[in-house]
């Protein structure tokens, strides 16, 4: 796959938000798109996590159909696994059978059919995010050392309640 490495370097050498994403720049361009329900997935590891959860931002203040989005302990396009490096989040960080999972959001939009979409997990709430951590840092069987997490579901991103923690890298603060 060396057109799509080639792609990848071109696009971390790039950065934000330059002439470069354009193309697939949902964030400054939600006119452009229809309103119909939307479900963004994106992963804390992902490379792409921030434009996921800014458009997320973009789009719910945009449109009128419902706006879902799940953020996992995933790099970019792996929802099936429930491990990152050699650091395990438990089983419950994994999303079962991802094909199966988007079928049910297809099927309850476009065919009409009653399925678990605002009803149950992963589509009980809007905004679906895991929290990573609450693992005790043991060994598990295939080798990686146990972080833990669990999922939690929420109504809005970003969430009212958060407190911002200014970091500084000098020891006067």
């Amino acid at each position: 796959m060396p057109e799509y490495e080639d792609w990848l370097v071109d696009a971390m050498k790039e950065g934000g938000n330059t002439d470069f994403w354009k193309q697939n720049n949902i964030r400054d361009y939600t006119k452009n798109y229809k309103d119909i329900p939307v479900y963004l997935v994106g992963g804390w590891y992902d490379s792409w996590g921030v434009n996921t959860t800014e458009n997320y931002m973009a789009l719910n203040k945009s449109i009128k159909g419902p706006v879902y989005m799940i953020m996992g302990p995933w790099i970019h396009g792996q929802q099936g696994n429930y491990s990152h490096g050699q650091v395990s989040f438990g089983n419950d960080a994994a999303i079962p059978d991802p094909l199966a999972w988007r079928m049910e959001w297809y099927d309850h939009w476009i065919k009409g059919e009653k399925t678990a979409v605002g009803k149950k997990d992963p589509y009980k709430t809007n905004v679906r995010i895991f929290v990573m951590g609450t693992g005790d840092g043991h060994m598990t069987e295939d080798t990686l050392l146990y972080h833990g997490g669990s999922w939690r579901n929420e109504n809005e991103w970003p969430l009212k309640r958060t407190s911002y923690t200014p970091y500084y890298f000098h020891a006067d603060g």
